[in-house]
C-alpha cells in the first residue's frame, strides 16, 4: 500500500511475489477458512509454541523452494543453521507472518483506486496459485499500466533458486522500464 502513499513521486516499481491480496469471492470461502486455520495454528503452535524446525522446514521448503534434492538438501542446511543462529527473530516473525497472511494485505489494498503506475508484477510460475498467482493478479487488476511477466522454474525463494535465471528475467525486466523510459524521451 505503501505505492498508493508515494505514487505522486514514484516512475515505476516493480513488486516481486506478492502473496495475501484474496478476492472477496475467495475471502468468504470456505477454502479462505481452512487457510486461516492452517496459519494461525502454525502461528500459535508449530512456530509459537513447539517451534518444531523439522516439520517447519518442510513446510517451508515445499512451498517456496524449487531444486534438485541436492540443491535443497545443501539450503535446507544452511536455513537450519541460519534459525539456529537468529533463533528468537526468526520463530517472532514467521509466527507474525502466518497471522497476518489471510487477511492483512487483503485489509491493506481494499478500496484503494487504480493506478496509472508503470510497474512490472513478477511471479513465480511453481508457487502457490492462490496464495501467490491469484495474489499478484489482483494487484495486476490496481496496476493499469502493469506488465505481468513470469519467473520460470520457481516457487517463492527465487533469488536463491537460480540465482543467475532469476538476475538475467530481472534485468530483463529494468531493460523494458529503461526502453520505455527512453522512447518517452
Amino acid at each position: 500500500s505503501i505505492m498508493w502513499s508515494l505514487r505522486h513521486r514514484l516512475c515505476g516499481v516493480m513488486v516481486v511475489n506478492a502473496c495475501g491480496f484474496f478476492s472477496d469471492e475467495y475471502l468468504g470461502s470456505a477454502a479462505h477458512q481452512k487457510l486461516t486455520d492452517v496459519f494461525h495454528e502454525r502461528a500459535s503452535r508449530r512456530w509459537g509454541a513447539d517451534r518444531d524446525v523439522e516439520t517447519i522446514g518442510d513446510t517451508i521448503f515445499s512451498f517456496s523452494v524449487a531444486g534438485t534434492p541436492e540443491f535443497l538438501a545443501e539450503l535446507r542446511a544452511e536455513w537450519s543453521d541460519a534459525v539456529a543462529a537468529n533463533n528468537e527473530e526468526f520463530w517472532k516473525f514467521s509466527s507474525a507472518h502466518c497471522q497476518w497472511l489471510p487477511t492483512e494485505r487483503t485489509e491493506a489494498f481494499t478500496g484503494r483506486s487504480a493506478l496509472e503506475l508503470e510497474a512490472t508484477l513478477a511471479c513465480s510460475t511453481l508457487g502457490p496459485t492462490v496464495v501467490m498467482s491469484e495474489s499478484m493478479l489482483n494487484l495486476h487488476r490496481l496496476l493499469l499500466k502493469a506488465h505481468f511477466a513470469h519467473i520460470h522454474g520457481s516457487k517463492a525463494w527465487w533469488e536463491i533458486e537460480n540465482p543467475e535465471l532469476v538476475r538475467n528475467e530481472l534485468l530483463a525486466l529494468l531493460r523494458r522500464v529503461k526502453l520505455k523510459e527512453t522512447a518517452v524521451l
